[in-house]
Parts: structure tokens; sequence; C-alpha cells
């Protein structure tokens, strides 16, 4: 007979409570597992990379940028990534932290090092540091 250690927190949690304190993280109650990791950032008028036009899809034009921030392991230090779709033009800016306003000035200094008009659009991904940065 083969007893998964499922059915011991189950049956711990169920018909034993109070045994609890014996269990490897000693939690009086078990989390739910799709409550682990919560969503902190909602963003505002999201709108989903599949609305994006074909143009950009296609690689048609110059100019659709696609944004996101790296943190570097082991170094703790944190890269803004900006790269260009058609021609794979990237620029790296080193942040002080992963968050938006940071986002912003990386965002800004890309623009301005690029001739007037290049930029047409930026694509950012689900993460809070693309959430408030235009």
């Amino acid at each position: 007979m083969v007893i998964s250690h499922e059915a011991i927190y189950q049956f711990i949690y169920e018909v034993e409570p109070w045994l609890y304190h014996k269990l490897r993280y000693k939690r009086y109650d078990r989390q739910k597992h799709y409550s682990r990791k919560p969503r902190k950032v909602s963003i505002p008028e999201r709108i989903s990379i599949q609305e994006r036009p074909e143009v950009i899809n296609k690689r048609l034009e110059i100019g659709h940028f696609e944004s996101d921030t790296m943190i570097c392991k082991g170094k703790k230090e944190v890269l803004s990534v900006q790269y260009e779709r058609l021609i794979q033009l990237i620029r790296i800016h080193k942040v002080q932290g992963f968050n938006a306003p940071e986002t912003k000035e990386a965002l800004k200094q890309t623009i301005w090092s690029l001739p007037d008009d290049f930029v047409k659009s930026i694509t950012f991904d689900n993460g809070g540091e693309g959430a408030k940065t235009l």
C-alpha cells in the first residue's frame, strides 16, 4: 500500500488539525495552490498583443519596438532593453530599479538617441515596470 504526501496533508488538515505543527512549514491553514503567487500589478487600459496591427506582427515597417526589463543573475543589476523588430536594433540601459519610472527614463534615452519620428510603437510585456511608462 502506498500513501501519497497529499493524502497525509489532507488527513491532518481535515481529520487531525492539531497535528499541523508537526508538518514541515507548521501552518495552521493550508495555502491554496492558485493563491501562492499573487498578482500585484493591474495594468490599466491593457491591450492584448493579439490586437497588435499586422504591420507590426509581420515586421513590414521600421520603428516598432519591444521593451522589457531584465535582472542580471548574481549581480543584482537591472537592465532596460528596447528592441526594434525589423532591423533588430537594440538599446540597453542600466537602471536603478525594476519599476516604471526607471523604465520610462530608459525609454526617453532610447527615443532621444534616435532620429525624429523613428519610434512608431512600443510593446511591453505584462510586467509592472511597463504599466505606467507612457
